[in-house]
C-alpha cells in the first residue's frame, strides 16, 4: 500500500515541477512583450505619401490630402535621416552615378592668360623744352624715330636774351680775373659771375658750354640744344624758322634699351599674382620666341571701367626688337598664399545666388548625403577654395549633385531651390519681436477696414500704425539690424499719412502690405 502511494506522489511532484519550469522559462516577460509590440506597432502604423512625403499619419486608411493617393508605410530607418539629407543604397548610388571625393588641403593652381602691350619705360624718357624764347635756326634731327646719343646736337636756337646773359657772364668773368684778393669788390665780382653762370645752367646749357662762353671774348646769340640721354626721338614739335616760347616742348626722347610690358589682369585674378612671379611672354613681332620675365609692379588701383589692374614687367631690349605699342600675350601659373587651403572640385558646388551648397556624406548604415551651405574663396580653374563649412577629409559629392538635389525636392526637404527663396532673418531679442505685435494688429485693422469699405476705420488704422511704430523699442538693435528696421519704418511712415479717398487708400495699402511682409520675413512675429 505504501509503495504505490510513494510512486504516485513522486510522479505528481515531477509533473508539478515540469509545469512550474515551463511557466517560468517558456513564457516571456509581460512588460517586454508589450514594449516590443508597441515598437512594432509604432513602426508599422506610420504612413506617408510617395508624392508628398511631408505628409505623415498613423491612419493606414487615410489618403494624401494633396493628391488623394493611397499612403505607403514609412521606410524603416527614415526617421533617422536628418531633414536636410537623403539616404541611398549602394545600388542606387551606382545607378545615379554618385561619386564622392575627400576635401583636400593643397595649393590650387590657376593658369592665367593675360594680354597687354609693349610700352616705353617711363623712367628713361627725357623732354627737351625751351628755357627762353627764341627762333629755331637749324635742326640737326629733323624726323621722328631718329636715334641719338647723349650730348648729340638736336637744334640751334637764336635768342637775344641769350646774348644778354652771355655778355653778363663774360663781363663778370673778366672782372673776376682782374680783381684778386678778398676785397669787397673781388667778392662782388665772384658773386656776379656765379649768378650769371647759374642762370645759363638753368636755361639748359651744359657746364662745358658755359665754360666755353666764359672763356670766349665774343658772345654768341645762338645756342646748340643737345640730347640729355641716349635714345630715340619719339616726338619732334618744331621746324626750322619756328619761334618758340619759354616752356614749349621741342623734343621727346626715350631710351628703348629697356621697355615695359603692361598686362591687364581681371580683379578675380589678382590673388594669384605677386611681385617677383615669372611670366612667359609671346608676341607676334617675334613669332616662335618665348620671353621670360618677372612681375615688378602691380597697380594698387582697379580700373573702374574694365575692372582690371595693370601688371608691369621690365624687359631688356638692346636690339629694339620689341616695339612700343605692339601686343603681347602672357601666361602665368598662379598659386595662393603661403599655406595650402582647403579645396574641392568645382563640380561639387551648387551655386544658389550668393550661397554655395555641397552634399557631404555623413556616417550612417547606408550612404547618406547631407546638404551644407559653405563659404567659398577664390576659384582656381576647376577647383574652389573653401573658407568655411568643411573639414579636411570629409567626403563631398563630386558627381551627381543635381540628382541628389532633385531627390531632396521630391521629398520636400531643403534643397537648392528652397535656399534660393529663403530670406535670412535678423537676430533680434524676443522683447523687440513682442513689441511688433501692436503694429501687426494695426495693419490687420487696416485690412479689415478696406474689406468692409470702411474708409473712416482705415484712417484710424493708418494713425495707429504711426503710433505703434513710435512705441517699438529698437534701442538694443545692432547697427546693421537697425538699418534694416529703419528702411521698413520709412516705407510704413509714408503709408501712414492720411489718405484722401478709399481709392487712394487701396493703393497705399498695397505698399503697406509689402512693407509688413518684409518686416515679417526679416524679424518674424
Amino acid at each position: 500500500m505504501n509503495k504505490p502511494i510513494v510512486i504516485i506522489g513522486g510522479i505528481a511532484i515531477v509533473l508539478i515541477s515540469f509545469s512550474i519550469g515551463k511557466c517560468t522559462s517558456g513564457q516571456p516577460n509581460v512588460n517586454e512583450t508589450h514594449e516590443h509590440d508597441a515598437q512594432e506597432t509604432a513602426v508599422a502604423t506610420e504612413y506617408t505619401c510617395s508624392m508628398h512625403p511631408q505628409f505623415r499619419t498613423h491612419d493606414k486608411d487615410a489618403v494624401c490630402p494633396i493628391c488623394f493617393m493611397d499612403l505607403i508605410p514609412v521606410p524603416k530607418g527614415a526617421d533617422n535621416v536628418p531633414p536636410n539629407a537623403i539616404a541611398m543604397s549602394e545600388s542606387a548610388m551606382k545607378r545615379a552615378q554618385i561619386e564622392v571625393a575627400p576635401v583636400l588641403r593643397a595649393f590650387p593652381r590657376k593658369v592665367i592668360q593675360l594680354v597687354g602691350t609693349v610700352e616705353l619705360d617711363e623712367t628713361k624718357q627725357a623732354t627737351i623744352t625751351a628755357w627762353f624764347p627764341g627762333r629755331i635756326d637749324k635742326l640737326f634731327v629733323d624726323f621722328t624715330g631718329a636715334t641719338v646719343k647723349a650730348n648729340a646736337p638736336l637744334a640751334e636756337l637764336y635768342s637775344p636774351e641769350l646774348l644778354v646773359a652771355q655778355s653778363e657772364l663774360q663781363e663778370s668773368a673778366s672782372s673776376m680775373r682782374r680783381i684778386t684778393g678778398n676785397s669787397i669788390i673781388a667778392k662782388t665780382a665772384k658773386a656776379t659771375y656765379k649768378s650769371a653762370r647759374i642762370k645759363l645752367l638753368r636755361w639748359g646749357l651744359t657746364d662745358t658750354q658755359v665754360d666755353a662762353l666764359a672763356n670766349s671774348s665774343e658772345p654768341s646769340d645762338t645756342i646748340i640744344i643737345t640730347s640729355p640721354i641716349d635714345g630715340v626721338v619719339i616726338t619732334r614739335n618744331i621746324v626750322t624758322g619756328e619761334f618758340v616760347k619759354t616752356g614749349q616742348t621741342l623734343f621727346q626722347i626715350a631710351d628703348l634699351n629697356t621697355v615695359w610690358i603692361l598686362l591687364e589682369a581681371h580683379e578675380t585674378e589678382i590673388p594669384f599674382l605677386s611681385i617677383g612671379q615669372q611670366i612667359e611672354l609671346e608676341t607676334d613681332i617675334l613669332p616662335g620666341t618665348s620671353i621670360k620675365s618677372t612681375i615688378d609692379f602691380i597697380d594698387p588701383v582697379i580700373n573702374p571701367k574694365t575692372r582690371t589692374v595693370t601688371v608691369r614687367l621690365e624687359i631688356e631690349n638692346p636690339d629694339y626688337l620689341l616695339l612700343p605699342g605692339s601686343f603681347v600675350r602672357g601666361n602665368v601659373i598662379g598659386e595662393l598664399g603661403d599655406t595650402p587651403p582647403l579645396i574641392i572640385p568645382r563640380s561639387s558646388v551648387l551655386m544658389t545666388g550668393h550661397r554655395a551648397v555641397v552634399f557631404v556624406q555623413i556616417p550612417a548604415e547606408q550612404p547618406t548625403f547631407e546638404s551644407r551651405v559653405i563659404t567659398l574663396g577664390e576659384r582656381a580653374d576647376e577647383m574652389y577654395v573653401v573658407k568655411d563649412g568643411l573639414e579636411e577629409g570629409e567626403l563631398v559629392v563630386v558627381q551627381g549633385t543635381f540628382k541628389i538635389d532633385s531627390e531632396l525636392q521630391i521629398q520636400a526637404k531643403p534643397s537648392m531651390m528652397s535656399l534660393e527663396n529663403e530670406t535670412k532673418k535678423e537676430r533680434v531679442s524676443n522683447e523687440f519681436i513682442m513689441s511688433l505685435n501692436p503694429l501687426y494688429a494695426a495693419y490687420f485693422s487696416a485690412q479689415e477696414a478696406l474689406a468692409a469699405d470702411n474708409f473712416d476705420a482705415f484712417l484710424i488704422a493708418q494713425s495707429d500704425i504711426e503710433i505703434m511704430i513710435s512705441i517699438v523699442d529698437d534701442s538694443a538693435l545692432s547697427t546693421e539690424t537697425l538699418a534694416s528696421w529703419n528702411e521698413i519704418v520709412e516705407i510704413l511712415l509714408t503709408t501712414a499719412k492720411p489718405s484722401k479717398n478709399i481709392v487712394e487708400a487701396r493703393i497705399i495699402f498695397e505698399n503697406m502690405s509689402k512693407a509688413i511682409t518684409e518686416l515679417q520675413k526679416k524679424f518674424g512675429h
